[in-house]
């Protein structure tokens, strides 16, 4: 059986006005599309929130779009380099994350799914016992768009699940 412990919710504004706290940690920080910057930014906010925060055993990331808006943005942004640009396949996405948590371990990307979330939780109660602590994590696009302006609000979720 599976039990979500612990959920965790950060809901942000993209692009950033500020420089995040864990900007020497992450190359080219800067560079993060909204999903890879709110991943890093929601974790670490949990983790300087929680008392009692493990690492997992597992992750599963869940891209629901792939990364096609970031890749689109790269392709017009006429750059001649791929340097110039963070990632452009989904797990990669996940890599600011894991170089600020200083984990190293095993990870799923679930994209272009209309029932992510349920896929998502079904694949971490499929893993092997041996996975006992597993992080669930994705970005939503909150609002792109509030009456006429140019909005891009998200919201980055955890979700913990422990095996029994």
């Amino acid at each position: 059986m599976i039990t979500i412990s612990k959920q965790y919710q950060f809901d942000f504004s993209y692009p950033s006005n500020s420089i995040p706290e864990w900007s020497t940690r992450v190359d080219r920080w800067y560079q993060l599309d909204a999903f890879s910057y709110g991943l890093t930014e929601g974790y670490w906010r949990w983790k300087n929130t929680s008392t009692n925060l493990v690492s997992p055993d597992f992750i599963i990331l869940i891209s629901r779009t792939a990364s096609n808006a970031s890749d689109l943005a790269f392709v017009e942004s006429n750059c001649t380099s791929a340097h110039r640009f963070a990632h452009t396949l989904p797990n990669v996405r996940l890599a600011p994350l894991l170089e600020v948590m200083h984990w190293k371990g095993p990870t799923l990307c679930l994209q272009m799914s209309t029932d992510y979330l349920e896929r998502a939780l079904r694949e971490a109660y499929d893993l092997p016992d041996k996975y006992h602590r597993k992080w669930v994590i994705t970005v939503e696009p909150k609002a792109w768009e509030i009456n006429g302006n140019s909005v891009h609000l998200f919201s980055a979720c955890f979700f913990e699940l422990l095996t029994k």
